[in-house]
């Protein structure tokens, strides 16, 4: 395992067993600069270089369950070492309270910090520990995950739909730490769904509704533990948190996992615009400024920004501010901008909507650029606007911007640039009477 973590994600170190995180300044870095590492019994390991987390890198508050016949030749290897229950439990550490006794016999799992100790002490290698996992939960939680994928792999574009889905439309609860992922349409909650146990395993959920209700699906704490584990944070990302993407990630900009990750990021927060500025598509960051606050750009459109630009995508980054009802304050927004046709193109190829219909939407602003128009405006249903053009003129109804305007119920400026690319495209005929433009559908043939 050392072998393949690489010359700086490992280190050494003497003193008691413990499990926690701390900040270790690494010589290589630049002046000030120090990153994550987390202790595992006598060794360091940094989450900046990790792809996969083994059994005990996990959370420290893990409680492992192993298969019985592993369990009981393990212990009685202790036992036969240390003659009894409650010297067993002494040198393993355990807190007043807790009996190693209860641990041989499976009514509780074992905690992580006990499993690496006794792993040394019997010189039983991890690797063969996480085959006889068959569960794993957290301290005071019932809810599992049985038959663990271990180690998890972290650069799967199934782990970077799940990052994306819970920055965007997911959170991770402040107190339960319950991880929850909020969709009005079912596919994306099953895709999201079908991510996790893919990544963890076999793990429990359940299904709920939002006081709005908003349809999600609910995973249990051990779930949150992990992810926050690798950069997450918890609690409500719009107001507290300042939220980037995982140095993990931006370390591997153009893997299948970053492109998962932002593909579910615009698929939850990201639309097509189309109307007359800023046409092109739009990623609205979840981070949100009150009045109040120090307004900055949001991390993660600046991390977006970088990766976009590693891709030979252009985009820029654009302020507004909105009024938040009922209590009437003004909220700091932020967005992503990508327009253009070229940028446009890259994004289509390489990356993409997950959602089909924003994905469509996408090329059908594509097809609208011809070559000496810089872009037309994109417009719903052609075949309606000719079928209601149709109509009037049957019933002796003038067709004017006016006219179809209120006959669609859409707004006269957009109806002007539907009946402008009708014309372009010689599917209506515009005839210009006392100052007014009126027009009629040309039959196939003619006029």
């Amino acid at each position: 395992m050392l072998a393949e973590a690489g010359p700086l994600a490992w280190c050494t170190c003497s003193g008691e067993l413990e499990m926690n995180w701390k900040i270790y300044p690494i010589s290589d870095r630049q002046p000030g600069v120090s990153r994550i590492i987390k202790r595992v019994g006598n060794l360091f390991f940094d989450m900046n270089t990790k792809k996969e987390l083994s059994l005990f890198e996990l959370p420290e508050n893990t409680r492992v369950s192993l298969e019985d016949d592993f369990r009981k030749k393990m212990f009685e290897t202790l036992l036969h070492k240390f003659g009894s229950f409650s010297k067993t439990s002494k040198e393993l550490g355990l807190n007043k309270g807790e009996d190693a006794r209860r641990y041989l016999i499976g009514r509780s799992g074992i905690p992580l910090k006990a499993l690496v100790e006794i792993s040394q002490t019997t010189k039983i290698p991890e690797t063969e520990i996480q085959l006889h996992v068959s569960a794993l939960k957290t301290l005071k939680s019932k809810k599992k995950i049985a038959m663990p994928n271990l180690p998890i792999k972290l650069l799967t574009k199934e782990f970077g739909l799940v990052i994306g889905g819970v920055m965007g439309d997911g959170s991770i609860e402040k107190t339960r730490k319950r991880v929850s992922y909020f969709s009005a349409e079912p596919n994306q909650i099953e895709s999201f769904k079908q991510a996790v146990l893919k990544t963890f395993g076999k793990v429990e959920f359940a299904y709920h509704r939002s006081m709005g209700g908003t349809p999600c699906v609910l995973f249990p704490k051990i779930i949150g533990e992990i992810l926050c584990q690798i950069g997450l944070e918890e609690g409500n990302k719009n107001y507290k948190h300042n939220l980037g993407i995982p140095k993990l990630f931006m370390k591997n900009p153009k893997s299948e996992a970053m492109i998962s990750l932002i593909r579910r990021l615009f698929d939850d927060d990201g639309t097509v615009a189309h109307h007359h500025c800023n046409r092109g598509i739009e990623f609205i960051a979840p981070t949100i400024f009150r009045e109040n606050e120090k307004v900055i750009e949001p991390r993660i459109l600046i991390d977006l920004k970088k990766i976009f630009m590693g891709f030979g995508i252009r985009t820029h980054i654009r302020n507004y501010s909105q009024l938040k009802k009922p209590n009437s304050e003004t909220t700091h927004c932020w967005k992503l901008v990508i327009n253009g046709k070229e940028n446009l193109q890259i994004f289509y190829d390489k990356i993409g909507f997950g959602l089909t219909r924003k994905q469509a939407i996408v090329k059908e602003v594509l097809e609208m650029y011809v070559e000496g128009l810089e872009f037309y405006p994109r417009f719903h249903a052609e075949e309606n606007y000719l079928t209601a053009i149709k109509e009037m003129a049957e019933k002796n109804i003038k067709v004017t911007a006016n006219s179809l305007s209120q006959r669609c119920k859409r707004n006269t400026r957009h109806i002007r640039e539907v009946l402008l690319e009708l014309t372009k495209r010689n599917l209506v005929k515009r005839e210009l009477v006392k100052n007014r433009y009126f027009y009629k559908t040309i039959v196939a043939g003619g006029a």
